[in-house]
């Protein structure tokens, strides 16, 4: 999964998973999780840092997030 901004749609055939929005700067860990977590959740388009996770939660309002603190 690469960065994409706030403005990427979620995917309607997805719509009964639970939304995640994962936020590392890392874009191996972003990808790793994603291939991990895609099928059971719908993956919100990632954030790379929290002023960017904020942003995307407050549009996408995720079930859940993995945000990398440090």
């Amino acid at each position: 999964m690469t960065h994409r901004s706030t403005a990427g749609a979620l995917d309607p055939a997805k719509a009964y998973l639970p939304t995640l929005l994962i936020a590392d700067d890392d874009p191996v860990v972003v990808s790793t999780l994603a291939a991990q977590l895609g099928s059971t959740f719908q993956l919100i388009p990632a954030a790379r840092n929290a002023q960017e996770a904020i942003e995307i939660c407050t549009v996408h309002q995720p079930d859940a997030a993995i945000i990398d603190v440090q």
